[in-house]
């Protein structure tokens, strides 16, 4: 299942829905008409609930510029996002927090709700109203709660680690070691089988990385090369054998810079195979404290039909100073299919010098068609005064006179007809009735 929320692509895995159903059997009770309405219940205030958290996140990366997307899975969710460039401790706490603060936020607003409109919380005249509104404030309390503990893979786990810090990995996985195994006793004792075994899991996870051996690490220099081999490969058509190096290198070593050049590697060969799916995949796993290469990203949102997330980040890499022509033919590409015309012209104007005219063309024709007169008229007028075309010519007029320009209009064309245009051409055009009927018309088209 998947769908926008805010601007933010979701994902809801089935295994959302196994585990929901589960928790929501052994919740109801009563007639099968009673089950199936505490069911539905339950799911929408479990769904809304999980989204709110992960939005939390979601927005509060969005405000450091970045376009992160919501999972949410089994044992919860999860907001992803690769950083454009290396998060500070600080932005990192404020994202990972902002989660179970938006969960907190919902069990507030609940309960408010329930105090503003008299429900009552005990007894028999309990209202359905009252329930779903008690249920949404406690579930959020105790979920955004259970999510701070400094347990790894949760937030808290992770705001812990934030705090500490690079090459104090090793620190934060003993505290969610012995965090989860404490709590994991004390739901089992409370009778919490849910709680126990996620943290008894969590608990042995971060256990097992702290005895995983550490291998004899391979010089960087080796590694570089091998990653200059893979960039060969990948230039010379041999996609496969670039990937396996890529992939190879990557889990070799656990030097972060090293890691994103591997997997940078490895998404370009996948993306270039025709396989975006997977490209995105590796980006998923690449150090999230590395700034990828932003056209890579991008690229890869575009050829997975992500096109309004491609040029959002191309959009941030371009005021952060990135100009390369590249990374500006993609953001042109990519605004074109999302139909934001009047930027693709003003971004092929920017770099018209280095941009063929078939290409800038076919910009100007679609934003001509799509609305955005005035920057498709600036595209053609440049279009003909490298090319001499009659029709570029023409079509520049018509845009002036789309947008309004005439002032504009008869500039343009009295350099055409000095270039050659054939005045009978303009003066039968019927899409050109307003510059024709214009009193300066005749003198423009003479040359005047």
């Amino acid at each position: 299942m998947r769908f926008r929320l805010f601007g933010f692509p979701v994902q809801v895995e089935p295994s959302f829905w196994v585990i929901a159903v589960l928790f929501g059997l052994n919740t109801a009770a009563g007639s099968m008409g009673a089950l199936l309405t505490g069911m539905l219940i339950w799911l929408g205030i479990l769904l809304v609930s999980l989204l709110v958290h992960e939005l939390g996140h979601a927005f509060a990366a969005r405000a450091y510029g970045e376009s992160p997307h919501i999972v949410l899975h089994a044992l919860g969710g999860r907001t992803v996002w690769s950083p454009n460039s290396e998060p500070t401790r600080v932005q990192r706490v404020i994202v990972t927090a902002a989660g179970p603060l938006a969960g907190y936020l919902l069990a507030a607003g609940a309960f408010v709700a329930l105090v503003v409109s008299g429900q009552e919380l005990l007894g028999e005249k309990v209202s359905m109203t009252g329930r779903v509104l008690s249920q949404l404030a406690i579930l959020n309390v105790f979920w955004s709660t259970f999510n701070l503990l400094p347990v790894i893979p949760f937030d808290g786990g992770h705001i812990v680690a934030a705090i500490l810090g690079k090459g104090r990995e090793r620190v934060a996985l003993i505290i969610s070691v012995v965090v989860g195994v404490l709590g994991a006793i004390a739901f089992l004792v409370g009778n919490m089988m849910f709680g126990a075994i996620i943290l008894g899991w969590a608990a042995a996870t971060n256990w097992m990385s702290l005895r995983r051996p550490e291998p004899a690490p391979i010089p960087k220099e080796a590694l570089l090369q091998m990653l200059t081999e893979a960039r060969n490969a990948m230039d010379q058509g041999r996609l496969a054998e670039a990937h396996a190096i890529g992939r190879a290198v990557f889990e070799a070593t656990p030097d972060a810079d090293v890691r994103r050049r591997a997997a940078e590697i490895g998404a370009w060969s996948a993306l270039l195979g025709g396989d975006p799916a997977a490209a995105e995949q590796v980006l998923e796993r690449a150090p999230k404290d590395q700034p990828l290469d932003p056209y890579l990203r991008a690229a890869v949102l575009e050829a997975s039909g992500q096109d309004q997330r491609a040029v959002e980040t191309i959009a941030h890499a371009r005021r952060a100073g990135d100009t390369r022509l590249e990374l500006a033919a993609l953001y042109i590409k990519a605004l074109l299919k999302v139909g934001d015309f009047e930027r693709a012209a003003r971004v092929t104007l920017d770099i018209f010098d280095d941009t063929p005219s078939d290409d800038a063309r076919r910009v100007a024709h679609a934003a001509l068609d799509g609305g955005a007169a005035l920057a498709a008229a600036s595209l053609f007028e440049r279009l003909f005064e490298r090319t001499g075309v009659a029709d570029d010519g023409v079509s520049g007029l018509r845009g002036f006179v789309e947008a309004e320009q005439m002032d504009a209009a008869l500039r343009l064309l009295r350099q055409a007809v000095s270039a050659g245009l054939d005045p009978e051409r303009v003066r039968h055009d019927d899409r050109l009735g307003a510059l024709q009927r214009d009193n300066r018309f005749e003198d423009a088209l003479s040359g005047t």
